[in-house]
């Protein structure tokens, strides 16, 4: 599992969690949820993780689980490609996003804003909303396809 390797590495690099927290920009405690499972690093984080623990990414890719991003690349990869100014882009896109978490229902917005904002597991995230697992699953599968389908409509 990712949270055995992360520490393993961790340790046999000579640093503690604040020395990596300080490597890659991220708070302490958002190591330790790392280790112990409560969280997963980012799939864009992982080239620097890797560099502070001196390992190919492959490595840390192994031994990883999906995370919040790997479960909305569907959505990425339905948007349009463009040349337009990146950061008009991600202004535009955070305002349809925006838009759309307003118009679903309160528990359906907390559980996609517990999994993708705040990158709670799936399993916290059910919890905090007072669900299943699975039906926590299935209900953020169905919000993603949503959004996809509302992002390829407006274009």
């Amino acid at each position: 599992m990712l949270k055995d390797k992360l520490r393993s590495l961790r340790l046999r690099a000579g640093m503690t969690q604040d020395d990596l927290a300080a490597r890659l920009y991220v708070s302490r405690t958002l190591v330790t949820k790392w280790e112990t499972g409560r969280r997963v690093p980012g799939r864009a984080l992982l080239p620097q993780l890797a560099e502070a623990l001196a390992v190919p990414v492959s490595e840390l890719e192994e031994a990883g689980e999906l995370t919040e991003q790997d479960e909305l690349a569907d959505v990425a990869a339905r948007l349009p490609e463009s040349d337009a100014d990146e950061d008009l882009l991600v202004r535009q896109m955070a305002r349809r996003i925006s838009v759309f978490l307003r118009s679903l229902p309160k528990k359906d917005r907390d559980l996609f804003l517990r999994r993708y904002y705040y990158h709670d597991s799936v399993a916290a995230a059910a919890r905090f909303t007072g669900r299943t697992e699975a039906d926590a699953a299935d209900a953020l599968r169905q919000t993603r396809q949503a959004l996809a389908e509302q992002l390829e409509k407006e274009g």
